[in-house]
Order: structure tokens, then sequence, then C-alpha cells
């Protein structure tokens, strides 16, 4: 084989990648990204999360999914090892949790919807990003929670907020480093609160590929460009709002119709195109909603001459579109309520309401059944089903089928997988697949285990160089003076209290071989010190058999 006499010279504004997003005229839009905003991407990224020499990378989520570029060169730059989360897991909290367990994932990305039911298992993750949706409700547990907001003509990450509990409405944070974030009017006047646009510059997108009008009107020519340094700026569509804080801005609604599902983006123009060219269909249209759950959930709405087979739309519509485009609910109407300018109105698109049948149905023949069954009625809300009804079709979402899988879980003592309901979607079919899983085993606690892989890798590392203190995580904060020191002395005691682990320490058996002992009862005492400068003891490298 010829060497390669030479390679083609790239340059910092070359074209370096397209990003498809969801178009309103039922047609995807590509974002350009040039080779100087990816490598900003990756920095901007790098100064946020902290990457260590142990650390393994769980990607988990779509390859077409934006945040896809921080997996794979966040990987690459930081030489840590990655690990895919296979497509079937990503949406089952507990098949999830154990697939990180298993392969010692310290970080990962996990979709709000997923992490509102995830249980972390075993000591390896410390650190979970969520990204696409509102995050409501939601901390973290055993590690530490990054929600991060951006959208695909930003190339992602452009504000962040380290979840310290849950909220109703988790706030988006304030600006990654190295871009700026405003709230505008429609004049284009930045505003400090209310509900407004929210707007991104910095290293983004070069505009849509081949779609100079659409380009126009979202990359826009920055009037803070003197003040902030970046010529252009995005128009997300987004509306926020600053907090009381005047630091964190808090996510709205979208300015339009465009919704996000499952944390992509849809626009509901691109659904209605797709619904109009099936044959039979004259008109349709697409909205959002939530259901009792929080959940948003798409419903489709069409005219027709005739009876239309809602189950060919559907096999129609997954040949062109993913899954989490396809609306859950079609209602045939006479005719689409239209504005008085003749425009569609779709504040008057009513909500779907499930006609459940009162026909005659097949009741449970045994207990087993019968707790599926009473699971099932929690989650659709309503008892009008028989065990040979198909889940589906009853009114069970997807957010449904991770709470099912956790409350079977509970009642039978056995692993359930979102898998197992999808495959077997009725109580007859899931009760015998349930009937065949072997029950959970249950361990008795132990007064000392082996290290974790991570844990092994860092005493190998502070062993070899004793000094080191690369994996101290330290924290400094100003207490204001009406603080109530004792107060804060109880909470942090109870916290460590509430989690015992954090009083366990290392000892050296007669082999030479380092383990974990748990001292779960052990007293916890925080002392309170007044200090002039800071002790160097804050920096002393770790004391394994110590303690804490």
């Amino acid at each position: 084989m010829e060497p390669i006499a030479s390679i083609a010279e790239i340059l910092p504004d070359d074209r370096a990648l397209i990003a498809y997003t969801s178009g309103s005229t039922g047609k995807p839009k590509g974002v350009v990204h040039t080779h100087d905003g990816m490598a900003q991407a990756i920095w901007r990224y790098s100064q946020i999360v902290e990457f260590l020499p142990n650390d393994v990378y769980g990607i988990n989520g779509a390859f077409n999914f934006i945040l896809h570029v921080y997996d794979i060169f966040s990987c690459l730059t930081h030489g840590i090892p990655a690990v895919i989360v296979p497509e079937e897991l990503r949406g089952d909290p507990g098949e999830l949790a154990s697939f990180i367990d298993e392969n010692n994932i310290s970080i990962t990305v996990i979709a709000p919807k997923v992490l509102k039911y995830f249980k972390k298992q075993g000591e390896s993750l410390r650190l979970v990003m969520t990204v696409g949706e509102r995050l409501v409700n939601a901390c973290g547990d055993g590690f530490r929670l990054l929600e991060m907001y951006g959208t695909t003509e930003t190339l992602g990450l452009a504000t962040y907020f380290w979840v310290d509990k849950a909220y109703e409405n988790t706030p988006i944070g304030n600006p990654a480093p190295g871009m700026a974030v405003y709230l505008m009017e429609e004049e284009g006047q930045e505003i400090e609160n209310g509900a407004r646009e929210i707007c991104v510059a910095g290293p983004v997108g070069r505009g849509y590929l081949n779609a100079e009008e659409q380009s126009a009107r979202t990359f826009v020519p920055n009037p803070y460009r003197d003040r902030d340094g970046f010529d252009t700026i995005i128009h997300t569509g987004d509306l926020g709002r600053l907090l009381p804080d005047g630091i964190n801005i808090e996510y709205v609604n979208r300015k339009d119709w465009m919704v996000k599902i499952n944390g992509q983006r849809v626009e509901t123009g691109e659904i209605e195109a797709e619904i109009r060219s099936i044959e039979g269909i004259a008109d349709a249209a697409a909205k959002d909603f939530t259901d009792s759950t929080g959940e948003i959930f798409l419903a489709a709405y069409y005219t027709s001459p005739s009876k239309i087979n809602i189950d060919e739309v559907r096999d129609v519509l997954a040949r062109v579109l993913p899954s989490y485009m396809i609306p859950a609910y079609f209602t045939q109407l006479d005719e689409m309520p239209l504005t008085a300018n003749g425009k569609l109105d779709r504040q008057a698109l009513e909500k779907p309401k499930i006609v459940h049948s009162v026909r005659n149905f097949d009741p449970p023949q045994n207990e087993e059944q019968a707790k599926i069954r009473r699971a099932v009625e929690e989650i659709v809300e309503h008892k009008s089903f028989g065990i040979n009804d198909d889940f589906f079709q009853i009114g069970l979402s997807s957010i449904g089928v991770i709470r099912l899988t956790t409350k079977l879980a509970e009642i039978f003592s056995v692993p359930v997988a979102v898998s197992d309901i999808r495959k077997y979607p009725t109580v007859r079919e899931l009760t015998g697949q349930i009937s065949s899983k072997e029950p959970q085993a249950h361990y008795d606690l132990l007064r000392d285990y082996p290290l974790s892989q991570t844990q092994k890798g860092i005493l190998v590392e502070s062993l070899a160089h004793p000094e080191t203190t690369i994996y101290h995580l330290p924290s400094l904060f100003h207490l204001s003076p009406k603080v109530d020191i004792p107060r804060l002395k109880s909470a942090v005691e109870a916290a460590i209290s509430a989690h015992p682990y954090l009083k366990a320490r290392l000892f050296v058996t007669d082999d030479g071989t380092y383990r974990v002992r748990r001292d779960d009862e052990a007293p916890v005492t925080v002392e309170i010190n007044n200090v002039d400068k800071l002790p160097d003891k804050l920096v002393t490298p770790f004391d394994f058999t110590g303690g804490f």
C-alpha cells in the first residue's frame, strides 16, 4: 500500500457535522456545524463535567441525538473507555441500572422520564446527565445529577444546572462556559424577568443546509456582539423565565407548537405531512397533551370521507417516522376547526378521551392474574379490560410501562423488564412470563466486602502516588452570619447517618488484600471550627484505613 502523500488541510471554519432536526414543512432540517464549533462544544463540556482516569462512560442515547457528539469525543479526548447501552435497555430503569452496575459505568446520560424511576445499583455510578425534556421531581440518589439544556442549532449544551433537590420544574440553569443566553421579546429586546424567548449566542451552527430563508429566521446577527463578542444569535423557540436568584433560568414552554417527546424535538408539521400523504386521508393535525403522570403524548386528528384503519396508519407511519413521533391516539373529525382568518385552530383540538368498552371481558382466573390486573388498573385508571386485552389498546403509555415494571417487580419479587411488557402485552401472557422468572436473590448484610472496580482503580493510583489529591472534590462555601450552626451540624450528621455506606472504611487482611468494612452503627460527629485561613489538612492525601 502506497503511503498517503498529503492530507487535505482542515480549517476551523470548515464543515464538520450536519445534524438533522425536525422541520415544520414536513422535511427535517440539517444544521451545519464547523470543526471549531465542535471543538469548543467538547471543551465546554469538559469545563463542567470532571472526567477521572478510571471513569467508564455509558453511551445511553440514540446515535442521531446531538448529545452523541459529546459521548464520543469526550471519551476520545479524555482517554476513557465507553460502553454502549443496548437500545432495548435505555427506557427500562431496572435493566439499565443492572447494566450500569455490571459494566462499572461511572458516567452516563439518562432521559428525564426514565430517571424518575431509576434506582442505582452498586457503587460505580457517580454522575448522571439528563437533557431533552423538562425534569420534574427528580434528583440524584447516590450520584450527582446534571441538568443540561440546548438545541441542535447550539450543538447541545447551552446551559447547565447541578440539581440539588427535587423541583416541580427543575431550572435549566445558567450559560455554559463560552456561551451567552438572553431572554428576549419579539422585538429583539433583552429583558430580565417574565417568560420570553430563550436566545443563545456562542460557537453555534452556521445555518441550515440549503435553506437560506429558514436560516435567516433562526440564525440572526447578535445585537449584543460588542458586549459578548459573538456574531450570531440563535432563536430557540423555547420560552424561559429568570428565577428570583437572578442567575438561573426556568424553562416555561415552547413558543410555537413544537414539542419534545422522549427528549427529541418534534415539529408537528412533519407528522401532519406524513399522515396527509396516506391514501384516504384528506387533512391532518397533531397536538401534544400531558397525561395524569406528567408524560407528554401526541394525538392526531384527521378528516376522511371514509373509515380509516388506524392500525394500517400506524404501520405506514412506522416506516417513515421514528417511534416517538407516532401519535398515541387518532381521532377522526368531520372537519378541522378553523380560526376566524381560516387557519387551523389548535386550541380547539380537545384532549382525546379514551372510550372504554362496557362489553363483557375475560376476568382473572387466578391470584397472579388478579394482581397483575390490579396493577394495570391503577396505572390506566379504569377497569374496562380483561386478561386478554392488549395493554396498549386500553391506554397504557410508555411511561406507564415503566411504572408497571416497577410495581410488578415489587409485587412478585422478580425482575420485570420493559421488554416483558411489550412482548407479553396482556394479563394472561404476562402472568406466564412472570411465573417463569426466578425470584430475586436477597443477600444478608455482610460485615465486609471486596472493593468495586472503581475503588480498586483509585486505590492503586493513590498507593502508587501517595501525595496525589487528584480524587479530592473540595468545596468551599461562604456562610451567612444568620446560618444556624447547630442545625447545620445536625443536618450534615443526619445526612451521613441516612447513607451508612459513607461510614465504611478500608482494612488490610492478613494476606495483604484491601477490603471494605461497614460500620453502620458508628456514631457521626461533625466538627465545627472557626479558622482565619484554610488549614493544610484540607489537602491531605486519603487515609484509606482511617474512615470518614
